[in-house]
């Protein structure tokens, strides 16, 4: 029997190559058995692909762990070690046209650039749905588990952005993530990591797994202390992609759940806030900014009447409400969204209120988590 995982490729190709206009005809028997010979020269399994990637990571990991050189001091722990060899049923097959370079033996994978490369190929990959959930079926989470606290940020980073890519509207693999030992906690600790860019893609995995999927805000909000973690990177981050991440991803928190905005407030949000708005060197942090005190008055009874008595706040919100009002005319367009999250700032602070009300009505916005079909909206962190 042909392999299907090779004609699935094929069909594949074909309908991205055909126009339609020339008419099918019955395919002879030596020019199938021609073309079932060059689509396996030419084509990927994806699903093997992934285990080869994965044991040259695995072994790029134990060279580490060996060498103790691995950031926590630490090799792999049982908890890693049981979870891969407990990877269930084989992976689904899907293949496509690919192309790349025969992998390295893993014994023969050292340099860390060659593991970048890899993970960077795998992050191609999982942007698939099947093939992010392979990747947990084959074992591959405690893989991404160990690179999250390798001693080199090029791959801390990497394996981060992986794991937001699968996790991504993606509610099976969200929970395989939730549940996977290690891998929350290592996400979590990224956020206090030395490197900008391990902060901002653990931000971005984060934010991935919690979207549309309950028990992950639930474990996010109450186990790892996510709205006061979040309070802090927006005031304390010395770098703006963060504290930006940090402020999007707070103000979709507390849209999902109210409960959590007098929580931020105690934490010191206003203050935060009004650095973020008085950032004159990054208009989208502003918006961030902008938007969270807004979704914070909608969330919050009492925000509107805590913003107009905090003078700091008030006079950082007119303050940049003034830089948008000297704005040359060609720059409005840029502009508009700040514009309009800060106007809305304005009517707060003149004493309208915007709350909408007991945070139960919110929390149905996450009751409904897609599992097939319809996806939910993919949180920007731009």
């Amino acid at each position: 029997m042909a392999d299907m995982t090779i004609w699935k490729g094929l069909f594949e190709w074909s309908l991205a190559h055909q126009d339609g206009t020339a008419p099918a005809r019955p395919l002879p028997e030596s020019e199938r058995a021609w073309l079932e010979s060059a689509m396996r020269d030419s084509m990927i399994d994806l699903a093997k692909r992934m285990t080869e990637i994965k044991e040259v990571l695995d072994a790029h990991t134990a060279t580490d762990a060996g060498a103790g050189t691995e950031r926590d001091g630490s090799g792999s722990s049982p908890e890693v070690a049981d979870a891969s060899a407990a990877s269930a049923t084989g992976p689904s097959n899907s293949s496509t046209t690919y192309e790349l370079t025969p992998p390295p033996a893993p014994a023969a994978v050292a340099a860390v650039s060659d593991a970048e490369r890899l993970l960077e190929e795998l992050l191609d990959i999982v942007e698939s749905i099947d093939a992010a959930r392979d990747l947990a079926t084959i074992g591959g989470l405690p893989t991404l588990t160990q690179l999250l606290a390798s001693p080199a940020p090029g791959l801390r980073w990497r394996a981060a952005e992986v794991a937001a890519a699968c996790v991504q509207n993606n509610p099976e693999v969200q929970a395989s993530f939730l549940a996977a030992p290690g891998l929350t906690e290592r996400l979590v600790a990224l956020l206090a990591d030395a490197d900008a860019d391990c902060r901002t893609k653990a931000l971005l995995a984060l934010a991935s797994l919690v979207r549309g999927h309950e028990p992950a805000m639930r474990w996010w909000l109450e186990s790892a202390a996510g709205t006061q973690t979040l309070v802090r990177m927006l005031r304390n981050d010395p770098d703006a992609r963060v504290r930006r991440k940090a402020a999007q991803l707070l103000g979709y928190c507390l849209g999902v759940d109210a409960a959590q905005a007098p929580l931020a407030a105690s934490e010191g949000l206003l203050g935060a806030l009004c650095r973020a708005l008085s950032d004159e060197a990054d208009a989208a942090t502003r918006e961030a900014a902008a938007d969270l005190g807004v979704q914070l008055a909608r969330s919050w009874r009492c925000a509107g009447s805590a913003m107009r008595g905090d003078a700091a706040f008030a006079a950082a919100a007119q303050a940049a409400l003034a830089r948008l009002d000297a704005l040359p005319r060609e720059d409005w367009g840029a502009a508009r969204e700040e514009a309009e999250a800060l106007r809305a700032l304005g009517r707060v602070l003149a004493g309208e209120e915007l709350w909408e009300g007991d945070s139960a009505a919110l929390r149905q916005q996450l009751a409904v988590v897609p599992t097939s079909g319809a996806a939910a909206a993919p949180l920007a962190l731009t």
